[in-house]
């Protein structure tokens, strides 16, 4: 009959292994389902829109020790040992004994340190996400600038797509939140998109309500109905041409002059996506106001679409012509493509000059032009101003004169995109005055300007 010890020996050969087993499935079980507990109970913060990071418990804890100290501890040791005493024949027993006390310290070490990331709370608001961490080194992301998310895939986990302002997408991950409070931040900046308020996640996602009483919930949430009424009002908006114009023009005199320099200095330079951007940025609208925005209000107007003509008093035709050529060879050679006529108004002292619809030129170049060739005639007479005028209802007439307080000759003013304008051409900068009176008269305007009535060679 055997003995007692050599039966529980004989046993634990085999026991020890498959407990050990049991317990790294157990350890990895409990990791892969930490991220579906947040780190406080969620309904408690949901309708304010700040979520939680999760946190192991004590049992991940204890699970996650006994698995270490067998790895590090024992398995990894028993390996170095016989490995070192096959290959450098040394005492196994003292190689593995110094293998699992330091096995043991890198346990110690693993398991005292703080397992849970180093955040603090993420929070929604009308204006930011906020990823608020615990060494108060805080990242934002503006709220106007959120696109969609995209869900987890085999190779990425899940993100939230933001514009960038250098042409390209951001991607913020969010692995510290358990995968529902993920698709909640997700919700929340998508409702701020769309609708333009934050959503009532209250009585959302609690699988003891029927999914009956969350429709009833949803259809009697004042904020739910806030929002509809809200989408249903910039939809009406966008619909009506003349509320819509005069929308975008309330966003643009709200603007603060440093605000539209910058953004009419990106569209002078063609790079108008950037422009949007940070029209975006700078006013917290949508994507479309910005786009109607910027290409309607605050990018150069392209003269192409304009009959573009600047009218000038005491020169003659033949002055004006040798301007021109002067013109020509000092700015561009393509001064003959860009002015199709020269003549005088019938029955007038007026002469004019008008600027080719069909140049092959941008529209940016051809408005710096159009200025510059204004500056240009000053030299033989200071009896002139310039006036381009489309048959679109859309497109807003722009009157220019010369800045007569400039010494330099280097500035004009005037009236483009119903305000008024002080435009620098040598460096392509706009200063904004105020917007001009609802009964604006062109007419009148340059009239009150030149000193005399206009309105018969307009």
């Amino acid at each position: 009959m055997m003995p007692l010890w050599y039966v529980i020996a004989e046993s634990a050969l085999y026991l020890l292994p498959m407990a050990y087993i049991a317990i790294v499935i157990i350890t990895f079980v409990m990791w892969g389902l930490q991220g579906n507990h947040p780190y406080k109970p969620a309904d408690l913060d949901r309708d304010k829109h700040v979520y939680y990071p999760y946190k192991h418990t004590v049992k991940f804890r204890f699970f996650l020790t006994l698995t270490l100290i067998g790895f590090l501890g024992v398995l990894l040791p028993l390996f170095i040992g016989l490995m070192a005493q096959t290959i450098f024949d040394i005492n196994a027993w003292i190689v593995g004994g110094i293998a699992a006390g330091v096995g043991l310290l890198l346990t110690i070490f693993i398991i005292t340190r703080p397992l849970e990331p180093k955040i603090e709370c993420v929070i929604v608001d009308a204006n930011y996400l906020t990823i608020r961490r615990k060494n108060k080194d805080d990242e934002t992301h503006r709220s106007t600038m959120y696109k969609h998310y995209i869900r987890q895939t085999q190779h990425q986990s899940f993100r939230l797509v933001f514009d960038d302002y250098e042409e390209k997408e951001k991607e913020v991950y969010l692995p510290w939140l358990c995968p529902r409070e993920r698709v909640m931040v997700a919700e929340d900046l998508g409702c701020l998109r769309k609708n333009g308020v934050l959503p009532n996640w209250k009585n959302y996602y609690k699988p003891e309500q029927a999914k009956q009483k969350q429709v009833q919930a949803q259809q009697n949430d004042p904020i739910q109905d806030a929002a509809k009424k809200f989408a249903a009002e910039q939809e009406a908006l966008v619909n009506d041409p003349i509320k819509y114009d005069n929308y975008l023009r309330g966003i643009l005199s709200s603007m603060s002059i440093a605000d539209r320099n910058v953004v009419i200095g990106l569209t002078s330079k063609g790079e108008n996506l950037r422009a949007i951007k940070e029209c975006r940025e700078r006013t917290g609208i949508g994507l479309k106001y910005a786009k109607d925005l910027v290409e309607n209000y605050m990018t150069f107007p392209d003269l192409r679409k304009y009959v573009t003509r600047i009218y000038m008093r005491d020169i003659t035709i033949p002055e004006i012509e040798s301007l021109l050529r002067e013109y020509g060879e000092l700015y561009t050679d393509e001064s003959g493509s860009i002015i199709t006529k020269t003549d005088n108004v019938a029955g007038t002292f007026w002469n004019y000059i008008e600027f080719s619809q069909k140049t092959g030129r941008p529209g940016n170049a051809l408005f710096w032009d159009y200025l510059n060739i204004l500056l240009w005639m000053t030299q033989r007479t200071s009896c002139l101003f310039g006036y381009a005028v489309s048959g679109k209802k859309n497109l807003q007439p722009v009157i220019v004169f010369p800045n007569s307080s400039d010494s330099l000759g280097e500035t004009c003013v005037g009236v483009m995109y119903q305000s008024h304008f002080n435009f620098a051409v040598p460096d392509h900068t706009v200063t904004w005055g105020n917007n001009v009176a609802v009964d604006f008269d062109p007419k009148n305007y340059i009239s009150s300007v030149i000193g005399e009535d206009v309105s018969g060679i307009l």
